[in-house]
């Protein structure tokens, strides 16, 4: 009895099929700018498996806030709230 394994020359391996992207194409999406004198900082959202990473950085790159959140409408209220506060601290919109 032969076991040697034998290549069937009529079965075609799957394409590959790219990821899904999600709602943003894989990018992060800058949601506003501010800046005080000489310093920027600028507010995004990026999408993550089941949920929405929002982040606050400066120009230097340095993360100032971190949050994730589970919906696009958690993400704007707290874009707004976290925009609002740093109005109020003298910064302004670019």
């Amino acid at each position: 009895m032969d076991l040697t394994p034998s290549y069937n020359s009529r079965v075609q391996p799957e394409p590959t099929r790219l990821a899904p992207v999600g709602l943003f194409n894989g990018e992060a999406l800058t949601l506003w700018r501010l800046r005080r004198a000489t310093a920027r900082i600028f507010c995004f959202v990026a999408e993550w498996p089941g949920a929405y990473w929002l982040a606050v950085e400066c120009a230097g790159g340095e993360l100032l806030a971190s949050e994730t959140l589970p919906s696009l409408e958690a993400v704007m209220t707290r874009s707004d709230e976290t925009r609002s506060a740093w109005l109020r601290q003298g910064w302004i919109e670019e």
